[in-house]
């Protein structure tokens, strides 16, 4: 989520020295694509890799089984219901999402880096990627 002052002053909140990744969702019908102005701000002040992922047609209550319907707490709150992804492929995709970063960033294994910067697709959703440019401009 983008995190602004009123007067739209960020830059204590911009995480610069540890890497980030956001994902969002196309058809987010709570926040939208807001986490993606989040790494706009990023660009070119970040020291470590950020990543960006959308999947299309994800729903921003899919990615857990908390807000998923049937659960209590579950809402479909998608703004293309017609298309969207269902629930297993998209917490499998975040699964294998977050897989690679945190193999990336806890363990220096960058096998599945590629996923993350679109280098490779990964089967069964389409998506989004892009890796945030860093101060030295990599």
């Amino acid at each position: 989520m983008k995190f602004d002052w009123p007067d739209g002053d960020n830059s204590d909140a911009l995480v610069t020295r540890s890497s980030v990744a956001v994902v969002t969702s196309g058809c987010d019908g709570a926040v939208e694509e807001a986490g993606q102005e989040y790494l706009d701000d990023v660009e070119g002040r970040t020291r470590e890799p950020a990543y960006s992922v959308s999947l299309r047609d994800g729903n921003h209550n899919f990615y857990n089984t908390q807000w998923t319907p049937p659960a209590q707490l579950g809402e479909d709150d998608s703004t293309c219901p017609d298309r969207g992804l269902r629930p297993a492929p998209q917490q499998n995709a975040l699964t294998a999402y977050a897989t690679a970063f945190f193999d990336k960033q806890l363990k220096g294994d960058a096998t599945n880096e590629g996923l993350l910067t679109g280098e490779r697709a990964l089967p069964g959703v389409t998506s989004k990627t892009r890796t945030v440019r860093t101060v030295d401009g990599h």
